[in-house]
């Protein structure tokens, strides 16, 4: 959170960002809780999966469109869109909505919730890195502190086994050696 929103602390405008902060960490925490209960009830829920993610799908587009609603936003004319973008938008409307969360949702129910969450945590820095490839995108130091310290947490998770199983080792090594010298 600090690095995302470092400008506006130092600048001393915390109060203007605060809503948007608060935002950050509603969105995150309800998204942990409702992948928690995908996942802890999905013998007990009698929709089949495909028809229970159609539902999810569907309930988040008619939530924002009803926000997009509340912050004025208006359909635009269809002859003032672009191709490139609309073809764009449709793409990631398909592939990075419907077929990646319907792999999200199938990863969920078939294995651990924290190594499936990584994947939101890498996505964003594979867009950094995209687009200071493809478009020329500024790269700062503050970028680099914040993939970095977020590739750490990633490993952390994903390699947990490992650590834990190596700090097992070296205290049952401790307790044998304690065991030999008395």
């Amino acid at each position: 959170m600090i690095l995302i929103f470092y400008p506006a602390l130092f600048a001393g405008e915390i109060r203007s960002q605060l809503p948007f902060m608060l935002l950050l960490i509603g969105s995150s925490f309800t998204w942990a809780i409702g992948s928690l209960l995908q996942k802890t009830t999905r013998d007990e829920n009698p929709i089949p999966f495909f028809q229970n993610l159609s539902i999810q799908i569907f309930s988040g587009g008619v939530s924002l469109l009803f926000i997009s609603y509340l912050a004025g936003e208006t359909i635009p004319n269809i002859s003032d869109l672009e191709l490139l973008p609309t073809l764009a938008m449709i793409y990631l409307a398909l592939v990075g909505t419907v077929i990646a969360y319907t792999c999200y949702i199938y990863c969920l129910r078939n294995a651990p919730a924290a190594l499936v969450s990584t994947y939101a945590l890498v996505n964003p820095v594979i867009a950094i890195l995209l687009g200071v490839l493809f478009l020329g995108e500024a790269f700062s130091m503050r970028l680099a502190y914040a993939s970095a310290l977020v590739l750490s947490g990633v490993a952390i998770v994903i390699f947990e086994p490992f650590i834990k199983g190596t700090f097992r080792k070296i205290k049952v090594h401790r307790k044998s050696k304690k065991q030999m010298v008395c």
